[in-house]
């Protein structure tokens, strides 16, 4: 039965208890079943969007804890590594947990510390991508259609540097939501890897067309939710343009 969440201790105890649900079941479907990184953070998050109460401040207090729990499933490896394999997560961990995501970004992709463990069952970080020359010519023409990039013309090279994390290469962005809202529907069709964000993010290769500065793979995530929430015609289109790309 659920117990209404009356404070901060409370809102943590929840999210503790979502972080232990995902560590069990990691275990079981992507380490003993086989099941894809990427797929598993998309079922885990799906099957815990909802809490069973009525009242806002629970509602709240449940979205705002599975959205930090997908965006450390997601986002942040490194978290997502001591989650998994950690000997056992307690409440304090958790705390400490929440504390390092609040406060730090993502380190660079396939960097570890002197002390880190490398193991094969770890969630790769980095952004990988398993695309025919052809699906990259036909994504190429999805951004150019939609206007992605502040290019006269988006080419099949542009599409694999970015792809290949390509050292210097730069794209100023027209449109941050349907640059990542393209990116995201790759994820979501196993065409890229998962951590596609903080791999963008941590060369810089995608420029703000405002700034000129690279954009940060929290501003792609922030671009990403409120496309998800008022999709447009034109990001209607790109993600049905991706998924006759993967088929």
């Amino acid at each position: 039965m659920h117990e209404h969440f009356g404070n901060e201790t409370d809102a943590l105890h929840e999210l503790w208890v979502i972080l232990l649900s995902a560590r069990y079941n990691y275990q079981k479907e992507v380490l003993d079943g086989g099941k894809k990184h990427d797929r598993f953070v998309e079922d885990f998050t799906c099957s815990h969007r909802h809490v069973n109460c009525d009242k806002a401040r629970c509602k709240n207090v449940h979205e705002k804890n599975h959205n930090i729990v997908r965006r450390i499933l997601s986002e942040r490896g490194d978290l997502a590594q001591q989650l998994f394999n950690c000997e056992k997560f307690t409440l304090e961990d958790c705390i400490k947990m929440k504390h390092v995501f609040d406060t730090t970004d993502a380190p660079p992709p396939n960097t570890a510390s002197p002390h880190t463990e490398v193991s094969e069952t770890k969630p790769p970080l980095s952004f990988g991508y398993h695309l025919s020359l052809k699906q990259m010519v036909r994504i190429a023409d999805c951004a150019n259609a939609n206007h992605l990039f502040c290019v006269s013309v988006t080419t099949v090279e542009d599409i694999r540097a970015l792809l290949e994390c390509r050292n210097g290469f730069r794209i100023t962005v027209e449109n941050i939501r349907s640059v990542a809202i393209l990116f995201d529907t790759l994820l979501e069709n196993g065409m890229i890897g998962w951590n596609w964000k903080a791999a963008m993010a941590r060369d810089g290769h995608l420029l703000s067309k405002k700034t000129d500065k690279p954009i940060s793979a929290t501003t792609l995530s922030s671009a990403l939710s409120e496309i998800k929430k008022r999709p447009t015609p034109v990001s209607k289109r790109i993600v049905d343009e991706i998924r006759e790309i993967a088929r």
